[in-house]
């Protein structure tokens, strides 16, 4: 079911959510670029409706159909899930995020301990100016580049912004499959079998999050300057990884038999 939600400084966003309408809550923060649709690959979808879980997805701002948010933080997102989980009656959630979202999962967790019961960062990002870290280690040379230029020279970042969202909106399954390859490594490239479902996929989700315009692109750089939260201040729900390499490895969630996530039950559950 699609809907709108309204936050309190007059924005909307773009949510989604599938599956059963009173299963665990499983909120999804998108990579970058992408859309909520990233939440619904076949597999997840699958293995949901096998689990009895409602699979929750939603555009963050300025990409797909929610509003932009200039000057917004990773932190930022709390207020904007905390917003979603209210419309849709959700007291108590998991979430999970892999690349670009993963700082917006460790955000929530952090910032909404009532609401997150676990949480799960997948290859995702670390703290810009995190002690004793190098940020680009193990990072692929396009990205690398990408973030020095938009540190360095903002307006020339965002003139090449236009041109990489053109070539991703122009661009095809085989484009993608080549470009993913060239960020593996060798192990991960011998598990790639050819332009298939996940590559279209993909591409799909990349280009609705890319179709109404820049704002989201310049969010794929914001990592690296607006943070808006300290991670040694908060404990999160879950072990998790220390950073490495400017990535943060899964946490892995928490047995949640037996807690309540939803207010809501029967036909009220699923408006």
């Amino acid at each position: 079911m699609q809907r709108t939600v309204h936050t309190a400084d007059g924005r909307l966003l773009a949510v989604e959510d599938r599956g059963d309408p009173a299963g665990w809550p499983v909120l999804v923060h998108h990579g970058t670029p992408s859309s909520r649709h990233s939440a619904f690959y076949g597999p997840y979808v699958r293995d949901a409706a096998e689990r009895g879980l409602r699979l929750i997805g939603y555009d963050r701002p300025g990409y797909g159909e929610s509003s932009p948010q200039p000057g917004r933080t990773v932190a930022d997102c709390a207020a904007d899930v905390r917003a979603i989980c209210a419309e849709l009656g959700i007291d108590r959630m998991v979430t999970w995020g892999h690349s670009g979202g993963g700082p917006y999962v460790l955000a929530c967790a952090a910032l909404l301990p009532d609401l997150v019961t676990a949480a799960a960062s997948l290859a995702s990002l670390a703290p810009f100016d995190a002690e004793g870290l190098d940020y680009f280690a193990g990072m692929g040379q396009d990205s690398v580049d990408d973030t020095r230029l938009f540190l360095t020279d903002e307006a020339a970042a965002r003139k090449k912004l236009d041109k990489d969202r053109e070539e991703i909106l122009a661009a095809s399954p085989a484009d993608v499959a080549r470009d993913i390859e060239s960020m593996l490594t060798p192990a991960d490239v011998a598990l790639q079998i050819g332009v298939g479902e996940f590559h279209e996929f993909f591409l799909s989700c990349t280009q609705d999050g890319l179709a109404p315009g820049q704002p989201g692109m310049v969010g794929r750089q914001a990592h690296a300057q607006a943070v808006g939260i300290r991670p040694r201040r908060h404990r999160c729900p879950g072990p998790a990884a220390a950073p490495q390499a400017g990535q943060v490895r899964a946490a892995r969630p928490r047995r949640m038999a037996g807690r309540t996530h939803s207010r809501r039950r029967g036909p009220a559950a699923r408006r």
